[in-house]
Order: C-alpha cells, then structure tokens, then sequence
C-alpha cells in the first residue's frame, strides 16, 4: 500500500477485503511485531505466553495451525508448551510469510510448515489439527464472516480439537474508551512515526479494525454457537483471551 494513502469514504466493507487487508499487512510487515506491542501496552508476549499454557491438550506431539500468523510470533510460546508439534502456519500477506521464513530459517531450523493462504477459503487444506491458534488477528475478520470462519475451524480440527485466540479490545469504561481511542488514533501513529522515521497511513485501519471488533463478543456467541464449548475467557481493559473446543454430533 502505498504510504501516502489515506482512509477514504469508501464502503468500510471494502477494507475487510482480501486484497485490501493484503496490501495493508503487506506495508506493515517490517515492523508489526513492534506495532502489537504499542496496542498491546507491551503484554502481548505475556499474552501468548499465558494462552499456550492454558491450552488444555495432553497428547505430545499435536498438529497445530497457526491462523494468520503474521511474521511467526506465536511459535516460540508454542514450541515451549509443545516441544514436540507440527506446527502448519498461514498468513494471507506475503510480506508477513517472507518475514515468517526468516524467522523459521533463524530460530526454528525450518520446521515450521509455512504457506501464504486463507482459511476461510473454501479450497483450504483438507488436513486437520489438535489446536488451531490465533493472535491479535480475529479483529480484521469482519462480523459477516463469522459463520464461515466457524465453518471452517470446525472442519479443521479433530475430536475435541481446541481453538484459541487472543487479541486487542477496547474498554467498555466510557473514560478508559475515550484514552483507547486517542491512543490508537493519534499516539500510535505517532509513535510509529517516531520509531520507524516512516509515516505509514495502514496503521489507522488498525484501529477501524479495533473500533468494529470492539470487545469481541460477537465472535465468542458465533464460536459458541457453531457447537464449540468456550472453556475459558480471560479478559482485561485491554485484551481478551478465548480458549474453546469442539462439539461432537
């Protein structure tokens, strides 16, 4: 995306689109890592941290997805918990899967399966996982797409197979909401600014993704409904944590 755009009038469907979120995770790549830890206020490596460990699976050796994974933050908390998985990872952006590599080329000897692709695609992979995670990623699916994303979570994990997910939300104090949005709007922007010595117009739709998202509770009745048990939901002013499992019949 171009870093001179900027939010227009346009249908705010139009920005849930495949090809428009593509371009803007593709213009964020180089430095999304430090952008969820400014949403975050700096939890999000403890947020990951403190989901794997609740992640209620035994077995030793689980097929795990990791849904838009971004540039690969999930893995080292997962590989930690799960020394012995097969981690698949997917991500609709290609900058974030080239970033995603080189990590896995890094750190992770290359043992982590990586393709660019979307799974609420149709066409997705027909192979299915013990535990299929997200981080900081479930706020860019729009609400219409719930039942699709539901659709496929259940096709994609085994018997009681488990979904997790944690991400962003705003306070539901009116006070704490007004400070949220002057900081997404302006401060984190800023400080990108600041930090990377680049102004990037994407980091604004961060937080239209944000505001739409809101608390998220619109995705947990949607997962709750589509025969999953919500086994767990950790919130703070700031972020939420689902884990849920999958119904049988």
């Amino acid at each position: 995306m171009n870093g001179k755009k900027k939010m227009d009038n346009r249908n705010p469907d139009s920005y849930y689109s495949f090809f428009f979120q593509q371009e803007i995770f593709d213009s964020i790549a180089h430095y999304y890592s430090l952008l969820v830890r400014l949403i975050s206020l700096g939890t999000a490596n403890t947020i990951r941290k403190k989901m794997m460990g609740q992640i209620p699976i035994q077995k030793s050796n689980p097929q795990i997805l990791d849904m838009m994974c971004g540039t690969g933050e999930n893995w080292k908390y997962l590989q930690l918990r799960f020394p012995n998985a097969e981690i698949h990872a997917v991500d609709i952006s290609q900058k974030m899967i080239e970033k995603a590599i080189k990590r896995n080329e890094s750190s992770f000897k290359s043992t982590i399966t990586i393709t660019k692709d979307d799974i609420l695609k149709s066409a997705f992979s027909n192979k299915k996982y013990d535990l299929i995670v997200c981080s900081f990623g479930m706020k860019c699916i729009p609400k219409n797409k719930y039942d699709a994303l539901c659709k496929s979570l259940h096709c994609h994990l085994n018997h009681d197979g488990i979904v997790c997910y944690a991400d962003a939300i705003l306070p539901t104090s009116y006070l704490l909401k007004l400070i949220s949005t002057f900081y997404f709007k302006y401060i984190i922007p800023l400080l990108s600014l600041l930090i990377i010595q680049k102004k990037n117009n994407s980091v604004q739709y961060l937080y239209f993704f944000l505001n739409e998202f809101k608390s998220g509770e619109k995705l947990d009745l949607a997962i709750k409904n589509a025969s999953f048990k919500i086994i767990s939901i950790h919130k703070t002013s700031i972020s939420k944590m689902v884990i849920a499992q999958k119904k049988q019949g």
